[in-house]
C-alpha cells in the first residue's frame, strides 16, 4: 500500500505522547534524543523537531511560526548554523542544490531563520527524520488512494502540525548522518556527547491553542511569509519539495 500508508497506519495507533518517524538510511549520533526533547521542553508550541538543521524547509507548512512571533520580534534571520553542520548533511544526500535559494540574494547556508530564546533553534523540519507530538495525528482518518504520489508526506504528515498551530523546528547542530547514496567506510563525526540533566517529560506542553487563534495566526503567518519574509514564497514547492 505504499510508504505513507504504512507510516500513518502505525503512528495513529501510538499511545505515547511522541513518535519518531525516520528513513531507514539514517545514522543517529549519541545524545540526539536529549537535543530533540530539549527543544520540546523549552519551546511549548514545538510540534515537530528534526535532529539536524532543516532551514531549507522554513516556509513549508510553518505559517504558525511566522504569525504573531513576527510582531513579538522572535523571528531572527542571520547565520546561526555552522558550515560544518550543513556540509555533513549535504555530503550524505549528495544534493548540493539543497542549500540554494533561486531568485534570492542569499542561500540557506549564508543565513537561516531561527528562534533565539531560550536557546537558538532553526525554523523548519523535514520528514526524512523528525520527532512528532502524536496529538497531531489524532482524529485523522483518511488514507492515500495510490501506492505513491509526490507530496503524500506533505498532506498526510507534514501539514498536520501547522494545522494544530504547532511549530516545525530543528536543532542548530547536526545529530544524524543521512547515508543516502553515498557509501562511507568511515564517517568522521563528533560523538563526544556529555549526558546533561534529564528531561522532565511532565513539563513538556501537550496542549494547543484555540481553533480561532490558530486560524488567525496561520492567516497572519501566510501573509507575512509572502510579503515580509520571503518575496519568492510562490517558488517554495519547486525549490524544496521532493528533494529526497
Amino acid at each position: 500500500k505504499g510508504k505513507v500508508y504504512a507510516v500513518i497506519n502505525e503512528v495513529r495507533g501510538v499511545f505515547e505522547d511522541f513518535v519518531t518517524i525516520t528513513d531507514a538510511d539514517i545514522i543517529f549520533f549519541k545524545g540526539w534524543e536529549h537535543q530533540v526533547f530539549s527543544v520540546f521542553l523549552n519551546y511549548p508550541k514545538a510540534g515537530v523537531v528534526s535532529p539536524y538543521p532543516s532551514m531549507y524547509t522554513a516556509f513549508i507548512n510553518n505559517r504558525s511560526v511566522f504569525g504573531i512571533n513576527t510582531f513579538k520580534n522572535k523571528i531572527k534571520y542571520s547565520k546561526i548554523v555552522s558550515d560544518a553542520d550543513i556540509s555533513l548533511f549535504v555530503k550524505g544526500t549528495n544534493l548540493s542544490d539543497i542549500i540554494l535559494r533561486k531568485n534570492s540574494k542569499t542561500d540557506w547556508q549564508q543565513k537561516q531563520y531561527f528562534l533565539e530564546k531560550p536557546f537558538p533553534v532553526v525554523v523548519g523540519a523535514y520528514h526524512i527524520v523528525s520527532t512528532y507530538k502524536t496529538l497531531q495525528f489524532r482524529n485523522t482518518y483518511t488514507f492515500p488512494e495510490k501506492i505513491f504520489k509526490n507530496s503524500y508526506e506533505d498532506g498526510f504528515i507534514d501539514y498536520l502540525a501547522d494545522k494544530k498551530g504547532l511549530h516545525r523546528l530543528s536543532t542548530i547542530k547536526t545529530h544524524i548522518y543521512h547515508m543516502g547514496n553515498v557509501n562511507e567506510d568511515f564517517i568522521e563525526i563528533n560523538n563526544d556527547y556529555v549526558n546533561e540533566e534529564e528531561i522532565d517529560f511532565c513539563k513538556i506542553n501537550l496542549k494547543t491553542d484555540s481553533q480561532i487563534f490558530i486560524f488567525f495566526n496561520r492567516m497572519l503567518g501566510r501573509f507575512l511569509i509572502h510579503f515580509k519574509w520571503n518575496r519568492f514564497y510562490r517558488n517554495k514547492q519547486k525549490n524544496t519539495r521532493n528533494l529526497f
